[in-house]
């Protein structure tokens, strides 16, 4: 069964590398989707598109022995994690929550006001390590690469006062995201496929009839390449005779 895109959707004003999130929901692409899409069939018309984004998984770690004192100097380096992503127009941060069933997961952004309530877990299911995962998003230019993507949020990291026994780490887990989601391909693409239709209903001539199912579906999406992407819509184009 094919699923359908999940991804980052972000309403964002691109500076590259800078970032500036909106309001709109943000859904996370996860390793274990994108190999879902890896093996589907991609019909003729599609976009290849370079990412807008990269967002990458960020653990911030304590291991003081005194539970009390653990979570306060974590909270404390959450606090000046903010403190470093309002500094840095290159970075912006947030927390996963689930967002359905299907396993789609979104970022909604992280600030101040959620330090003291956000809930600590286990690191490492180790009783004496507590950590927080964030989300940590840097957009990505035409000529940007993958790893000079990943030295901005390592500089973001290292950039960040630790306080105590607490640690920030990169986990290297990064996602690929997109502005809008799929919907922002979705006239595009079936511009596109109308355009081939026509100009395969010029090549068979008088006495035929080209007709298009499938349109009502979702945008797809496979990976191209390190930071590109491949978006169709699963549509099927047929030629019959005229009545």
């Amino acid at each position: 069964m094919r699923v359908f895109l999940s991804m980052i959707l972000m309403a964002m004003a691109i500076t590259a590398p800078g970032l500036a999130l909106q309001s709109e929901e943000m859904i996370v692409v996860t390793a274990s989707r994108i190999q879902d899409y890896e093996d589907d069939f991609v019909p003729y018309v599609r976009l290849d598109r370079r990412a807008d984004a990269i967002s990458v998984r960020v653990r911030v770690v304590g291991d003081t022995r005194d539970d009390a004192l653990r979570q306060r100097e974590l909270r404390d380096t959450l606090r000046n994690l903010v403190r470093a992503g309002r500094q840095n127009p290159g970075i912006n941060i947030g927390l996963l929550v689930s967002r359905n069933d299907l396993g789609d997961q979104s970022i909604v952004e992280f600030d101040e006001t959620m330090i003291e309530t956000i809930a600590i877990g286990a690191g490492r299911n180790r009783a004496d390590t507590s950590e927080v995962v964030i989300m940590a998003t840097t957009a990505i230019s035409s000529t940007d690469t993958v790893d000079a993507a990943t030295a901005r949020i390592n500089a973001f990291i290292d950039s960040t006062r630790v306080v105590g026994r607490t640690e920030v780490l990169n986990t290297n887990d990064w996602e690929l995201t997109v502005i809008g989601g799929p919907a922002r391909y979705r006239d595009e693409l079936i511009g596109a496929i109308a355009a081939d239709a026509h100009r395969t209903a010029a090549v068979f001539g008088e006495g035929y009839t080209i007709e298009v199912d499938g349109l009502e579906g979702g945008v797809h999406w496979q990976r191209a390449g390190a930071m590109e992407l491949t978006f169709y819509v699963d549509y099927a184009l047929s030629v019959r005779p005229a009545d």
